[in-house]
């Protein structure tokens, strides 16, 4: 905990002499130090999990192939009324609609932070086309059983470095397809590296509340409900939730 404090707060010094790539070096340096086995700090304890992790490390550069993470697909819900039916659809309509939440969420907190929000319409040039390719990622990622494919927050780490354009999304792509052939370095990068990083991009995004009408109980206690929920909840989409349900019982006051 201390040590990624410790490269927190040298990243937001970095960042205040506005270096490029603060975050980045802060998240390398504290990597780095917790690297070497035998320390207090390090990501690789004596253990049996610390010594598999260790061994994968060590192989810097690997590559395998992809049926090892191809899902097993099973499509077995045809028979009407089935357990396996009701758990489907049940799960079906569970993760659209947290998807749709986040990534709603997501999209547009990252568009009012780099300022691509239309004040006049409140949305942003080419969101239906946004939709639309975090849909096609979300489909081909379940299909070959990776991880939801989709926006997410630490995408404000590069906002804040100014990356504003689909360039910069090709370019993240290509570092993330390099990245498969180096697994093992980026994959020990530990939790702590990253934490401290993520918590300066929420401290960027903060400023946004500004924009809220605090004075105004009808806007206030939504907005206010909507920011307490989503950290104590893990979730954009319980905060938005939240949202959705408060306001138009405070309004229908």
């Amino acid at each position: 905990m201390w040590i990624g404090i410790g490269g927190g707060l040298l990243t937001a010094m970095l960042m205040m002499y506005r270096v490029r790539g603060a975050l980045i070096f802060g998240i390398l340096i504290v990597s780095i130090v917790s690297w070497p086995r035998g320390t207090p700090v390090t990501t690789f304890p004596n253990t049996a999990t610390g010594d598999s992790a260790f061994e994968f490390f060590k192989q810097v550069v690997t590559f395998h192939p992809i049926r090892h993470v191809l899902a097993a697909q099973d499509w077995n819900v045809s028979q009407a009324g089935s357990p396996h039916a009701a758990q489907f659809i049940l799960t079906l309509f569970t993760f659209l609609y947290v998807d749709i939440l986040d990534l709603t969420g997501t999209l547009y907190s990252m568009a009012r932070f780099c300022g691509a929000i239309d004040e006049d319409t409140q949305d942003f040039e080419g969101s239906t086309v946004a939709y639309l390719v975090d849909a096609l990622g979300i489909t081909f990622g379940s299909l070959f059983g990776s991880p939801p494919v989709t926006a997410f927050v630490e995408s404000g780490a590069g906002i804040s470095e100014g990356g504003m354009t689909g360039l910069t999304a090709c370019v993240t792509g290509i570092c993330f397809f390099v990245s498969i052939f180096f697994a093992p370095i980026f994959a020990s990068i530990p939790s702590w590296a990253t934490g401290c990083t993520l918590i300066l991009v929420g401290a960027m995004m903060a400023r946004a509340v500004t924009d809220i009408n605090w004075c105004y109980m009808g806007d206030s206690v939504p907005a206010f409900l909507t920011l307490a929920i989503m950290p104590f909840t893990f979730s954009i989409a319980y905060g938005l939730i939240t949202y959705v349900l408060s306001f138009p019982l405070i309004y229908a006051h």
